[in-house]
């Protein structure tokens, strides 16, 4: 009756790597799907991988640094099982600064997928798309699972969004591969596609092209971060249906009192002030308050003026960001203020016992 009552949340990650040998290569980690034992067990889970995948080397210049909060780690399961799904997309839909990208490299992580994101240069091209795509089938077909990761601010031209949406419906992308390029792909995936089929294994040009495809589409992920706000999305939904129909959608709601709190409590915790815990307490309580009041705010100057106004998690992050750093700027100016005060006093002090002792 209880289960019923309180949502049960399912994950494939919560058991460790066994090792009877302390000596010996530790084992993967068994993946079962369970229920959870609590989000706050989970939190404690995600930390320590995000932990890993900041101290992973190829990930100095992209370190998580995330607040998990229970909506954050609800999106977290949500994707890492679309990403461990077979041919499983999924498009991520909210405001910017809500996490999207963080959490996909998150997830992808937890199984040791690789993450890949284009870098848009005004030089990066349809051709440049091709290569990136490339390289990706290629590792998707013949090493291991991708995490495509694909922002709406990485579309140049509407024409990536078309190679994409042909990827989501049919797994190939006209013009991606050249008749040599078909052929080295081929012989690349022929001594797995050999092992893996067994007798159903036919050393045929299309049925190893066939083979590879298949492959490809279970390994290769793609995570399309967009933002509803505008008319680009809707027009993109309609012109491009797989980017609806190919993918698991996960809305990313405004964060809920809980977890703005939670984000301040973070940012301010450890901040050193000249207060009293029960002060930043109330400072914290302030700031989720404040961002709450501001959305509430925003609807109500929309329904009055149809005009819309978006407060977005990555301004409440950049408003905590721009406090701390005015409220360090404003203490240490009052500091040397007051230590210039000091100084000057002791100097009055001291010339009032000389004239004294005169």
């Amino acid at each position: 009756m209880q289960q019923c009552e309180q949502p049960t949340y399912w994950a494939d990650f919560q058991r460790d790597a066994e090792c009877e040998d302390e000596d010996a290569e530790p084992q993967e980690a068994p993946r079962i799907y369970e229920p959870l034992q609590s989000l706050d067990e989970m939190r404690k889970r995600l930390e320590h991988r995000m932990q890993k995948y900041n101290e992973a080397p190829e990930n100095k210049t992209r370190k998580l640094s995330l607040v998990l909060f229970h909506a954050a780690i609800k999106h977290v399961l949500r994707i890492v099982r679309v990403l461990t799904t077979n041919r499983g997309n999924c498009l991520l839909v909210g405001v910017g600064g809500s996490g999207k990208q963080s959490l996909t490299r998150l997830a992808a992580s937890i199984h040791g997928y690789k993450t890949f994101q284009i870098t848009v240069t005004k030089h990066y091209t349809t051709n440049s798309l091709f290569d990136d795509l490339r390289d990706n089938y290629t590792w998707a077909g013949t090493k291991g699972p991708v995490a495509f990761l694909f922002t709406d601010n990485e579309i140049k031209n509407e024409g990536f969004l078309e190679y994409i949406n042909g990827f989501l419906s049919s797994g190939e992308i006209p013009g991606l591969y050249s008749a040599d390029e078909k052929d080295a792909a081929i012989n690349d995936i022929r001594l797995s596609a050999k092992k893996e089929a067994g007798r159903e294994f036919q050393d045929t040009g299309d049925w190893l092209w066939r083979f590879f495809v298949n492959k490809v589409r279970a390994n290769l992920h793609f995570c399309l971060c967009m933002s509803p706000v505008g008319d680009k999305f809707r027009t993109r939904a309609r012109k491009f249906p797989s980017l609806v129909s190919g993918c698991v959608i996960d809305w990313f709601f405004p964060w809920p009192e809980a977890a703005l709190l939670d984000v301040s409590s973070a940012r301010i915790t450890n901040f050193a002030m000249e207060t009293d815990s029960m002060t930043k307490s109330r400072l914290m309580e302030f700031m989720a308050s404040l961002h709450r009041l501001m959305l509430q705010m925003s609807e109500v100057y929309f329904v009055r003026f149809r005009r819309s106004v978006f407060s977005t998690p990555r301004s409440y992050l950049s408003f905590l960001e721009s406090y701390l750093v005015v409220y360090s700027q404003k203490f240490k100016e009052i500091d040397i203020l007051a230590e210039n005060i000091g100084g000057g006093l002791k100097k009055l002090h001291q010339a009032g016992e000389d004239v004294r002792l005169m």
